[in-house]
């Protein structure tokens, strides 16, 4: 009897002692408090929402880094998108190349090697797509590559964020692989190429350039504060290949007077004698076109033989 009363009083006093050290952990400050309080704030909390030069105000997507996004296994096996564009579709070419000859006059394109052809409807057989033209030796242009872009939204947002129609030389002194916006709080525009055009006293904030990993998924639409947006591979090719391949002597285009800038239609500036002037730039021309284009019928369509671009009549672009 004795011995049972011992090991009772015995397991009591072990529980009570179990209970008390509970209590007193429960009850201690946690020993990580400190460690929290002093903790740097999270990648997601740290990053203030990025926007690219000439984008829409940031999305949810923008504003949250990719280490904060779970991870969706089924979008691993998905293929990356494809911004390229089939370079044999005749009927597209077509409509391309007649567009070329009806704004560049024949003697302008005499003097560049790459035609960008960008038609910034959103309507029509080929919006928002650049076809780059390259000459062929021979006097004639071909069909060398065909890509997915955005063109400005044409709306106000402080400004008008279009993308003028016309056409236009490239700044052979303002290149950057990385350039940071003035006029949208110093975002990021990757493999920049500005446009060589002067409004009254001003150089244009206009480039072809990069998009980012959100504004990218919005090629093929009316997206940007005005520039032209390429998918990033494509801006680092185009970047590198102008450079290496196509620097050069080019007319220079004449200041439209009445209207405060460079000319746009492909008038050139002349001296004293009457003959074209010309400067050191890159003979790559910027066509940028606001025609909604449509092939009204299938021989309207039919690509044009060697040598029509070269003989079409020029006419007048619409600004």
């Amino acid at each position: 009897m004795e011995i049972a009363k011992e090991r009772n009083r015995r397991a009591l006093v072990a529980g009570a002692g179990a209970l008390i050290v509970s209590l007193a952990l429960a009850l201690a400050p946690s020993p990580s408090g400190a460690e929290e309080a002093a903790a740097p704030p999270t990648e997601s909390a740290a990053m203030a929402p990025v926007v690219e030069a000439g984008d829409a105000p940031p999305t949810s997507e923008d504003a949250v880094p990719d280490a904060a996004v779970p991870v969706d296994e089924a979008a691993l096996d998905e293929p990356e998108p494809s911004y390229d564009l089939p370079t044999d579709d005749a009927a597209a070419i077509a409509l391309a190349r007649g567009r070329i000859a009806a704004m560049v006059p024949e003697e302008l394109r005499r003097d560049f090697g790459l035609l960008l052809y960008v038609n910034k409807a959103v309507e029509g057989a080929i919006p928002q797509q650049m076809f780059i033209f390259r000459e062929d030796g021979a006097g004639d242009f071909a069909l060398d590559r065909r890509w997915l872009v955005s063109t400005g939204r044409e709306r106000h947002e402080g400004y008008f964020t279009e993308t003028p129609g016309g056409l236009y030389k490239l700044d052979p002194h303002r290149f950057f692989e990385v350039h940071y916006s003035q006029r949208w709080n110093g975002v990021k525009m990757p493999w920049a190429m500005f446009f060589d055009y002067g409004y009254r006293t001003e150089r244009s904030g206009l480039a072809v350039h990069g998009a980012n990993k959100t504004t990218v998924k919005q090629l093929g639409s009316r997206a940007s504060g005005g520039c032209i947006r390429l998918a990033p591979a494509h801006a680092e090719e185009l970047f590198a290949w102008i450079q290496r391949d196509f620097a050069g002597k080019v007319p220079v285009f004449a200041f439209d007077d009445a209207q405060g800038h460079t000319d746009r239609t492909g008038r050139v500036a002349r001296d004293e004698a009457g003959k074209v002037r010309y400067a050191d730039g890159y003979r790559v021309l910027l066509i940028v076109d606001a025609e909604t284009v449509t092939a009204p019928d299938a021989t309207a369509a039919a690509e044009p033989a060697p040598g029509d671009l070269a003989q079409s009549a020029p006419a007048q672009p619409t600004p």
